[in-house]
Parts: structure tokens; C-alpha cells; sequence
């Protein structure tokens, strides 16, 4: 939960407004709880999506229209490990997104031998072939997110979002502690009133 704290008298802007989150310490200033939103994609995929919107290169507005509400909500969560909301836009189909969400999440517990390692990357990649991004570069992109030394921090959380109609919308949480509790992202509406998403 945040808890937002306004100044009494004082206009309603950020200097004026304290928050609170659950691993927040004292109350920082509202002003310091700004973020980044970072879209990655292929080239071809920006160009598709251009293409289906008329060339509007408005396709970044649309899906943030569909999911800002909830990606705020997991953003406020957590105020330490990041303020950037990577978004990486990929062109899977629910199967592929769930067979690369497994592998990442299976490999963050470091129990895999390195055959089974290899095995189960070989599957992924096999499996996302020929669909750009493949599986291979959005793995090396994961990884920067985590590893990064110059970014300083690691986000808490990594939005995967499908550019598919048959695709669905994921994400990939950096630390247990960051996963929201199920009560309040059970009652979220998918964006289209779609089962899939």
C-alpha cells in the first residue's frame, strides 16, 4: 500500500506531498517518485505496429492507455530497486511467453545442471525462432536489465507485452519480495475483456 501525506495550507503539488510504500523508511518527498518508462522492440515489430495504426507512432500510447493503471500500481509498491518501467515488446503468442517466463523464473533459482541449463534454453530458443525479437535477444536483454552494472539498479519488476492479438501480457518480477500480494491483482480486468489478457 502507499500512504500519501499532503502538507496542510500548501498547494497540491509534489513538494508538498510525502508518500510511503512498503519498504519505504521515512516518508521521502512526492517529488522524488518519478519514473521512466523504456519500451524495447525490434525495428520490424515498430514498424508493424506503426503500420497497423495508420503511421501514427502512437502504438507506445496505446498500450500505455491499456496498462498504466496497473503498471503504476506495481510501480508504487516498491520504492527501492529502480524507478524504470522496461517494457519489452515482443511478437510471442501466449506459449512462448509462457515457455520464456518459465525458463527465466526456473533459472533464477539455480538448481539446472548445465546440460539441463542448455536443454532448456535450446528449447526456448527453437521454439521462438524466426519471430524478432527471438528468444536469444530478448534473453541477452533480460539479462542487461539485471546485470547492467551502469544502470546502478536492478527494476523490480520487467513488463513482457505481445504486439499479437493471441498474445498475452506478463511480467517477470527481479525479486520474490517485489511480487504483489494475489488478492490485489486478481480482480484486474484484462485491458481488451479478453481471457487471454
Amino acid at each position: 500500500t502507499r500512504l500519501i501525506a499532503w502538507k496542510t495550507g500548501r498547494p497540491f503539488h509534489p513538494e508538498n506531498m510525502f508518500f510511503r510504500t512498503v519498504d519505504s523508511g521515512p516518508p521521502p518527498a512526492h517529488a522524488l517518485a518519478d519514473f521512466r518508462v523504456q519500451f524495447y522492440a525490434h525495428k520490424s515489430l515498430l514498424d508493424k505496429m506503426d503500420e497497423t495504426l495508420g503511421g501514427s507512432r502512437d502504438w507506445a500510447g496505446h498500450v500505455l492507455a491499456d496498462y498504466l493503471h496497473k503498471i503504476l500500481v506495481l510501480r508504487n509498491m516498491h520504492d527501492k530497486g529502480g524507478a524504470d518501467i522496461p517494457i519489452i515488446v515482443t511478437a510471442w503468442d501466449v506459449a512462448r511467453t509462457k515457455l520464456a517466463m518459465d525458463y527465466w523464473v526456473d533459472l533464477s533459482k539455480g538448481v539446472w545442471s548445465e546440460d539441463e541449463r542448455l536443454r532448456r534454453y535450446t528449447e526456448c530458443d527453437a521454439f521462438c525462432r524466426r519471430i524478432q525479437p527471438c528468444f536469444p535477444q530478448t534473453d541477452l536483454l533480460v539479462r542487461a536489465l539485471l546485470a547492467d552494472p551502469a544502470a546502478e539498479y536492478v527494476p523490480p519488476f520487467i513488463v513482457f507485452y505481445s504486439g499479437l492479438t493471441e498474445g498475452t501480457t506478463c511480467v517477470l518480477f527481479t525479486r520474490p519480495r517485489h511480487v504483489p500480494p494475489p488478492a490485489l491483482v486478481r480482480g484486474w480486468p484484462g485491458a481488451c475483456k479478453d481471457a487471454r489478457c
